[in-house]
């Protein structure tokens, strides 16, 4: 763990990757998708994708599978996406690929938590 130093942050410099690109994304939201706790309706994930900004979606890796579902007409299904298991610990686990294609590979992730 890096003292100070956000899960968002923590994972871009695990993927080397920019968070924003001139006409793609100059924006990055930090949420979490509708679960346990409620959101309010106006920050629900689709509404919140219909900015095309780049989005990173904490605590929600139960429900990866349902989240690309509802952003796959906002930014389609070549659109990159990944999903990291505790970002800059010792047992971090990438998954990454594209919206169409993550929910697949961390299913790993999924199983090998009720281990």
């Amino acid at each position: 763990m890096i003292p100070g130093i956000s899960a968002f942050q923590a994972s871009a410099a695990a993927l080397r990757c920019e968070l924003t690109a001139p006409e793609i994304a100059q924006t990055v939201i930090l949420t979490r998708a509708a679960g346990r706790t409620p959101l309010p309706p106006e920050q629900d994930l689709v509404k919140l994708a219909e900015h095309k900004a780049t989005l990173c979606i904490y605590l929600s890796a139960d429900n990866v599978e349902l989240i690309c579902g509802q952003l796959l007409p906002f930014y389609g299904k070549t659109c990159p996406a990944a999903v990291i298991y505790h970002a800059s610990w010792p047992d971090q686990q990438i998954f990454r690929g594209t919206l169409e294609t993550v929910p697949h590979s961390s299913k790993r992730l999924e199983s090998s938590e009720r281990l």
